[in-house]
């Protein structure tokens, strides 16, 4: 049975619904995490929560980017190290055969 171009198009467009859906409920999952607006205490504004939240939005990241560098930095340097001799090696074995 063949799928018509309507049927192929309402596919595209069940599948496009569900990724912005996804990435709306991640985006507010995010902002809810991050700025707790609704949570200052009495007698501060609103700019004084955003400020604050912003802040420990970017002290969370800067400790995970400190957390992940040690880990990332020797497996990528392997992986360049490892296509670098792979390079070398397909360089020099090409000319040594002809």
């Amino acid at each position: 049975m063949k799928t018509t171009v309507f049927e192929k198009g309402k596919q595209k467009m069940n599948a496009i619904k569900g990724a912005s859906a996804v990435a709306l409920g991640s985006a507010v999952a995010l902002a809810g995490a991050a700025l707790p607006v609704f949570a200052s205490e009495a007698g501060e504004g609103a700019d004084a929560a955003i400020v604050s939240g912003m802040t420990s939005a970017a002290s969370s990241m800067t400790g995970l980017v400190t957390k992940a560098v040690p880990i990332v930095v020797p497996i990528m340097t392997a992986v360049i190290v490892v296509k670098f001799g792979m390079g070398l090696f397909k360089k020099l074995s090409g000319k040594a055969s002809s």
